[in-house]
């Protein structure tokens, strides 16, 4: 795992891969502005869902095949559904879902619920956080 790379601080390029082997080609190191509003934007959700970090955990789905991981976490009526891909390609799940409909807290989606399942297609490597509306 690499530490974070700061907007601030001047980075070498990488020369060698993780096992010490040499690269082929020097990697450039900096910093991602993208990729750091996208931590921001986790850690507002995490700091504003009582459900995010006190809640019950359970497990949804789990499907080694299409690299998917899906888990609810319920705390005193705060209730997220995350599913998350680690897969070169989108894929859809339908997880159990109540209420009528539910909003992805990372897009502002929304999505509806038909026969106590809520359907939802999830970017390569990228992951969703849904919530009851």
């Amino acid at each position: 795992r690499k530490p974070m790379v700061w907007r601030d601080l001047a980075y070498e390029p990488e020369t060698t891969l993780p096992d010490g082997t040499q690269h082929t080609t020097q990697d450039e190191v900096k910093f991602d502005e993208e990729l750091f509003a996208s931590y921001q934007q986790l850690i507002r959700l995490r700091r504003q869902s009582p459900a995010l970090r006190l809640g019950d955990y359970q497990t949804l789905l789990t499907d080694d095949d299409r690299c998917l991981f899906a888990f609810a976490r319920r705390y005193e009526g705060d209730e997220v559904l995350v599913v998350l891909n680690a897969d070169e390609r989108a894929h859809t799940v339908e997880l159990p879902a109540g209420g009528e409909s539910w909003v992805e807290l990372l897009s502002g989606d929304g999505y509806e619920v038909a026969e106590g399942k809520v359907k939802v297609t999830v970017g390569e490597k990228w992951g969703v956080v849904l919530r009851p509306r």
